[in-house]
């Protein structure tokens, strides 16, 4: 059996709420390490390359762009679309910009982008 590393990062706007989980596969088995913060951004990939072992790894991302950029897009209708525009954090699911986005589903790109 090949060896090699899975990580998944849970990710954050805020570097304190970055964490990881590194697993490594070896003739063994898996063997997962308990969650531990991701650290510096420059010795995230290091890290997780300097076994020399290919490394598959899979990033929790918030969804939504920043309001600024969204509305500097020259795409009609990008600042509105829900991928731009997500609902407050302090809104619940209940939200219009919610329903919005369930109702269109994740994969429809914003109106004028195409597709």
């Amino acid at each position: 059996m090949d060896e090699l590393i899975a990580a998944h990062a849970d990710w954050s706007i805020d570097p304190r709420k970055r964490w990881i989980t590194v697993a490594r596969r070896d003739a063994a088995g898996w063997r997962a390490a308990a969650p531990r913060p991701v650290g510096t951004l420059g010795g995230l990939l290091a890290g997780l390359l300097a076994p020399g072992l290919p490394v598959a790894l899979g990033l929790d991302l918030p969804l939504g762009l920043p309001r600024a950029y969204a509305a500097g897009r020259a795409e009609a209708g990008f600042p509105e679309s829900s991928a731009a525009s997500p609902p407050p954090r302090s809104s619940s699911r209940s939200a219009p910009g919610w329903r919005r986005w369930a109702r269109r589903g994740p994969s429809t790109p914003p109106a004028g982008c195409g597709a």
